[in-house]
């Protein structure tokens, strides 16, 4: 069960975003784990799913641009970067920032910053 993980990370892509938006019970598991401080994490499209569980009101949420259209309720807003974290929420724009969404998800569960740049280092991936 997802209660002992350290994070819920939805992959993008379609349509599989929108059967994650479209799913109730994933949608309560998310505010659930939002509720609880738990690491909540989306690329590409699915942000959509976390909007839907109502997880990213009032934060910054970057995703693929135009699937805010997508979603059910309004409000969803994209900010344009590659990867964003606010607080507990981990997001990112699309397949070209995976390395960064990755990072981001590992430092938010307590990865140790040593770890990660030394990583980044050896991968050639430098942060936003």
């Amino acid at each position: 069960p997802w209660e002992s993980a350290g994070a819920i990370v939805l992959p993008g892509g379609m349509p599989g975003a929108t059967n994650l938006m479209a799913s109730e019970r994933l949608k309560e598991e998310l505010r659930k784990a939002d509720e609880e401080g738990k690491v909540v994490a989306a690329i590409c499209a699915a942000p959509i799913a976390l909007h839907a569980a109502g997880v990213t009101r009032g934060r910054r949420v970057a995703g693929y641009p135009g699937c805010e259209s997508l979603c059910e309720k309004p409000g969803l807003q994209f900010n344009g970067k590659m990867s964003e974290r606010d607080g507990n929420l981990v997001t990112a724009k699309g397949p070209g920032a995976a390395f960064l969404f990755g990072f981001e998800v590992a430092r938010a569960v307590g990865v140790d910053e040593s770890v990660l740049q030394s990583v980044q280092n050896a991968m050639f991936v430098k942060p936003e």
